[in-house]
């Protein structure tokens, strides 16, 4: 029989998920109560929160979500980072964290990620973090539309500069023919 805790946990969950458009589960092994605020303070910077989470429960809380496929991934310590505007943020956060763990027996391992409605895997999860941030994608794009844009808008004034230094000169040169 459940109790009213676990109750308030799983509906805890289950609003954070909702809320949440992408989330990364992870695993971790040998981690001090320090280092795990020190990941939650670089995941809180990201614009994201890191909760370790019983498996049980969040398997309930996943029940009627459409990211089924995240109870698979649900098996030894876990946590999960929920995400805000920027998905990639938090999991480089966690990418850069589990870097400097340099200890036998510490770890810190993306397992899954459900990123804006899509289940990613553990390979392709962790190949999220290495993807550039979000406002550097936006600047590519819009510097890749702008570009051939910008390079027109020069060649025209060039031309247009040409024809107009021409018609004055034709201008002065009947003008001077014309005195």
């Amino acid at each position: 029989m459940p109790t009213p805790e676990k109750e308030a946990v799983v509906a805890h969950l289950r609003d954070k998920l909702a809320a949440s458009p992408s989330f990364y589960l992870c695993e971790f092994e040998g981690l001090s109560v320090s280092a795990m605020s020190a990941v939650r303070g670089k995941i809180l910077e990201a614009g994201g929160s890191l909760e370790v989470v019983k498996n049980r429960l969040l398997g309930i809380a996943l029940g009627d979500l459409e990211c089924g496929a995240m109870r698979d991934h649900l098996s030894g310590p876990t946590a999960i980072a929920f995400c805000g505007e920027d998905a990639i943020g938090p999991a480089r956060a966690m990418k850069d964290f589990a870097k400097g763990l340099n200890e036998a027996g510490r770890r810190l391992e993306i397992k899954a990620a459900f990123v804006e409605g899509r289940f990613f895997a553990t390979k392709q999860a962790v190949a999220l973090a290495d993807l550039p941030p979000v406002e550097e994608i936006k600047a590519s794009v819009v510097g890749g539309i702008a570009g051939p844009v910008n390079a027109l808008v020069y060649s025209l004034s060039g031309a247009l500069g040409d024809l107009c230094r021409t018609l004055e000169a034709v201008a002065d040169k009947r003008a001077s023919e014309g005195a």
